[in-house]
């Protein structure tokens, strides 16, 4: 089974992401996860999100 990055399609190969040919992967059964950099990109953005809910919650809540 290949693990394949949902956001960029590289897959992982050992411990390295590297692009893979689409056709080599055509007869292989995929996984999809999150390479180590779209993974960061993802939870800095969840990050960001929870950050601004929390501050409009605050605020609602602020006699």
């Amino acid at each position: 089974m290949v693990v394949q990055c949902c956001l960029c399609k590289k897959v992982r190969n050992g411990k390295q992401w590297v692009l893979a040919d689409p056709i080599e992967l055509a007869d292989v059964r995929i996984s999809h996860g999150y390479c180590p950099a779209c993974a960061a990109q993802a939870f800095a953005e969840i990050r960001a999100l929870i950050g601004v809910s929390r501050l409009t919650s605050n605020v609602a809540a602020s006699p």
